[in-house]
């Protein structure tokens, strides 16, 4: 059993280097003001002999070469022991600014890392490094000087890694660690004898510490071992920036990666166009990692979406799309290149982001996803892809022009997603012409899946009426709205003074949330409907607009259709208990019929 915990304690060591959340210092007070003060501070490091002595300040530094002329940079060789001090007192970190994509923890991660601590534990000669690393030197309040992970982060795992014991090193060429008291001798690929000495791949630090005291002659300690990883002839080569700005790091990320192993979604999470950094702030992890920041994914990715979606940027990539679709009102092509190439020929929506009509598509595109979360959120274990979530926009928006409202998500987000999974095969499990379509991104490929869905579902259960009831829609109601008007939301926000329903500030999108769900109104008589209103406090008469209360999308979405008393009583207990909550509602709910 302690064995496992070591192996789990390393894990988490290494992700917490992978990841490179902000550290506890750097609360969004702090980031805030430094963002205040940043062309104060910027200015001051642009100057090339303040900046050359900020970086000589730093732990370790000793020669600091002259400014680029073109960059302003400078470059300079530095020991393992530099990132690791930094790293320790939490003055390397990682934010949105570097234009850096998401790490998470794999066993390729782990592979790379100790790859790199092999690269830098090196031989009598020195390491094994052929190329620089890049770190943005900043200037934060009280004269704080932190550096910002620029084209560098894989090489900081092995680095800090292997330092810290998280890693064993891994590499094709035979490695040593050599000491005076060693009783042991070593043949290198060559035939020659090493000395004192013992073989070292595969082992971490404190593996070899425990190998060389069974040869030892006397007590060789941790220390010692880290003497030699830290020792000035093993060096890193380093360009530091002069406190480059967001633009400025993402533009120089984007050149140095050009021609590195990056994706299309990689090279796009760096661009500079202002829709992008706004299309990030609810898409990609490494935003909401930046916890200073106080970035929030969308309940869609942060719930739903696998790890590996986020980390491969799919989240991102997928709002991309969808702001595509709602601007074009129409299917769009879902290729990395061909989301990226709209991007690029628009020049990131310029046109569009500069129009008076920008914050309404902003609220569409929330809106969206909102509604995307709705659907995927009563499916068990959902496949998700790119053609599917616009085809299931497409049905929700043709239900409305139908005048048809869905009452009971459940059983429409299951039939539908049922419907299209069963259909994409014929009888043998092969993909049928309408899988073939549900599997192509052309909008030739779209349309046509669109048609199907339209002729074999929707017109079969909605305008011919077939057992309409068990897909959850029904004709729209006069007598009940669903939605409520800005004013009246602006209204229940003032009088919660912006607080959510957890008392705290509220975070991330705003919406009407009811107090009593549609779902129960729709199947209550005028009488039940204003004892509900009794019951809940909100008045002796049903007034639709009072049932409105101001919260984040995130509550909204997870209370469902449950009433804002119940959902309090399990708000802060897992998700699991709030479904089976909801399970509960709803099994007390499903012998009332609809009467709106």
């Amino acid at each position: 059993m302690a064995k496992k915990t070591g192996i789990s304690q390393r894990k988490q060591g290494l992700t917490d280097i992978i990841e490179m959340k902000s550290p506890p210092w750097l609360t969004e007070e702090v980031y805030n003001e430094y963002l205040k003060n940043f062309k104060y501070y910027q200015n001051k490091l642009k100057i090339p002999q303040t900046f050359s002595s900020a970086v000589k300040s730093l732990p370790g530094i000793v020669e600091v070469g002259t400014p680029s002329l073109q960059y302003g940079s400078v470059s300079t060789t530095v020991t393992a022991k530099f990132f690791v001090d930094m790293w320790n007192e939490g003055r390397i970190i990682s934010p949105p600014s570097t234009g850096q994509d998401p790490k998470s923890y794999s066993k390729a991660n782990q592979t790379t890392a100790s790859e790199h601590f092999a690269n830098m534990w090196g031989d009598e000669n020195g390491t094994f490094w052929l190329r620089e690393g890049v770190l943005n030197l900043v200037l934060y309040p009280k004269g704080k000087y932190i550096l910002e992970a620029t084209d560098i982060e894989h090489r900081l795992w092995g680095i800090i890694g292997g330092a810290l014991g998280l890693i064993p090193l891994k590499s094709s060429k035979k490695l040593y660690f050599s000491h005076p008291d060693i009783d042991n001798v070593c043949i290198d690929s060559d035939g020659n004898a090493i000395m004192n000495s013992i073989e070292v791949n595969n082992l971490t630090i404190t593996q070899i510490r425990e190998k060389a005291n069974e040869l030892s002659s006397s007590i060789i300690s941790h220390d010692d071992i880290l003497e030699r990883y830290f020792a000035d002839g093993h060096k890193f080569p380093l360009r530091i920036l002069p406190m480059y700005s967001e633009k400025e790091c993402h533009e120089f990320y984007g050149i140095l990666n050009k021609q590195q192993n990056k994706s299309e979604a990689q090279l796009l999470h760096a661009t500079t166009y202002p829709s992008n950094f706004w299309i990030k702030e609810f898409s990609s992890i490494k935003m909401e990692r930046f916890s200073a920041g106080n970035y929030n994914l969308h309940p869609l990715f942060k719930q739903l979406f696998p790890s590996s979606m986020l980390i491969s940027l799919e989240s991102f990539m997928w709002s991309h799309l969808l702001f595509q679709n709602i601007t074009s009102a129409d299917f769009k092509e879902s290729t990395d290149a061909k989301i990226k190439g709209v991007i690029e020929n628009t020049y990131g929506y310029q046109k569009l982001w500069e129009a008076d009509e920008i914050e309404d598509i902003k609220e569409q595109i929330l809106e969206k996803l909102d509604i995307l979360y709705k659907f995927y959120s009563q499916i068990e274990r959902p496949r998700f892809s790119r053609q599917a979530f616009q085809h299931i926009l497409k049905c929700i928006e043709w239900l409305d022009e139908e005048n048809h409202v869905i009452y009971d998500w459940n059983l429409f987000s299951n039939k539908l997603y049922k419907f299209i999974e069963t259909d994409r095969l014929t009888a043998s499990g092969i993909k049928s012409d309408f899988g073939v379509d549900m599997g192509g991104s052309s909008k030739s490929n779209y349309k046509s899946a669109f048609q199907y869905i339209k002729t074999h579902f929707l017109q079969e259960y909605v305008i011919l009426n077939k057992i309409s009831n068990d897909i959850g829609c029904n004709v729209k109601s006069e007598r009940l709205p669903r939605l409520f008007l800005n004013d009246v939301i602006d209204d229940s926000e003032e009088k919660n003074k912006g607080n959510d329903i957890d008392n705290t500030p509220i975070r991330g999108r705003r919406v009407g949330g009811h107090i009593i769900s549609d779902y129960e109104l729709v199947r209550m008589t005028d009488g039940e409907r204003v004892q509900a209103f009794i019951d809940e406090g909100l008045g002796d008469k049903f007034d639709f607009d009072l049932n409105c209360r101001a919260m984040s999308s995130y509550h909204n979405l997870r209370m469902s259709i449950l009433r804002l008393s119940e959902y309090l009583s399990v708000m802060n207990e897992s998700d699991e208990v709030v479904k089976q909550k909801i399970r509960e509602k709803k099994e007390s709910l499903k012998h009332k019929s609809i009467l709106v």
